[in-house]
């Protein structure tokens, strides 16, 4: 069943607008402004709206790598990817790990470094540059790391003294005024990038809340270098609906929840051979204890950040199978739980976690 209460969905195929862009260029560069984008903001802005541009990434870009060697600029403390800043230095979104303005690479000292993707600080200074008469301001944890920033810039957005808000998803949480009729994804592929089961679900419930905020008066622009992907034809249908129907038949087929219950286990120590160790003791035992239960363990391995402020981490995914329709009775088995209750205090347990990669 098509939605009647969702904006108008506008598709770009950012395919399209790299060729178009690069047609007689020697550097090919990846466009995040797509002609469609600057219309719709041009059109709105003359008629005195407001608009809203989401980018799941702050900082001037996705990550750096050497233009040289080409590895991947990373954090000597997390091993997470660095992002550039507008004075020139790299910081970690993980920890409080920051470059001077001169940073060089770990691996072949070199000083340059080419930006892969695209992040708020970035996206605020493009726009200002096509948009010099307009305010517009930026929403990420970097801008409003003062108490009083988030309610100041709301308030200024609400009263009409900005007209284009760029931000991460701190800016989509909670935000409507009549004034907004124009919301953008500059990147939808950044969302369906994930390798967790609910990868889908959460691209398009980024999608649904996006969308909210402007009504079915407003439009809302996705840009995506894969416009065939099910999510996207799902969403520029307003088949709401059908995404569901779809996304659990999955779930159901492959025991994922709703139809199962997880339960993440990590371990984070500074050794990562001690580490290693105790989570494969931890393993060898519980695969004794289970061994009759409908569940299953996956062998410890490395999450897909592994290291964090200098420690380690390795996990484990217990999935619970055959639940029933009746909750109350799909608790952890007894030997399981008491097994858990009794794990050292470096042990996370959670149970249904947010991610499990």
């Amino acid at each position: 069943m098509t939605q009647n209460n969702n904006p108008k969905i506008e598709v770009v195929n950012m395919k399209k607008e790299y060729f178009k862009k690069n047609k007689k260029k020697k550097t090919k560069k990846r466009p995040f402004i797509s002609d469609t984008l600057l219309i719709s903001l041009r059109e709105a802005l003359k008629k005195g709206k407001q608009a809203l541009i989401f980018v799941n990434k702050q900082g001037k870009n996705s990550f750096s790598v050497c233009a040289k060697c080409k590895s991947v600029f990373l954090c000597k403390r997390c091993e997470r990817a660095l992002v550039e800043r507008k004075d020139g230095s790299f910081s970690c979104l993980h920890c409080n790990f920051s470059t001077d303005i001169f940073p060089h690479c770990a691996n072949c000292k070199n000083i340059t470094f080419t930006s892969i993707g695209v992040g708020t600080e970035q996206l605020e200074e493009d726009l200002t540059k096509l948009f010099s008469k307009n305010k517009i301001a930026r929403v990420d944890s970097e801008s409003m790391s003062k108490p009083s920033s988030y309610d100041k810039l709301f308030s200024d957005f609400y009263s009409g003294k900005i007209d284009i808000l760029v931000g991460t998803q701190m800016a989509i949480k909670g935000l409507y005024t009549p004034n907004l009729t124009l919301a953008v994804i500059i990147d939808l592929d950044q969302l369906l990038s994930g390798n967790d089961y609910d990868t889908d679900e959460k691209a398009f419930a980024h999608i649904l809340q996006i969308g909210s905020r402007i009504g079915k008066f407003g439009k809302l622009i996705i840009q995506t270098y894969n416009p065939n992907h099910t999510v996207v034809e799902f969403a520029k249908n307003n088949a709401w609906n059908e995404f569901l129907e779809e996304e659990l038949t999955t779930r159901k087929l492959l025991s994922l929840p709703p139809y199962s219950r997880i339960i993440k286990l990590t371990l984070e120590l500074k050794s990562k051979k001690q580490a290693d160790k105790e989570a494969q003791i931890l393993f060898d035992e519980l695969d004794k204890i289970c061994s009759d239960m409908d569940l299953t363990i996956s062998e410890p391995h490395a999450p897909l950040i592994d290291k964090v402020r200098d420690k380690y981490k390795i996990q484990m995914i217990i999935t619970l199978k055959n639940l029933s329709k009746d909750f109350s009775k799909n608790s952890i088995p007894k030997e399981l739980k008491e097994k858990l209750i009794t794990l050292k205090t470096d042990w996370k347990i959670d149970i249904e976690p947010i991610n499990i990669t």
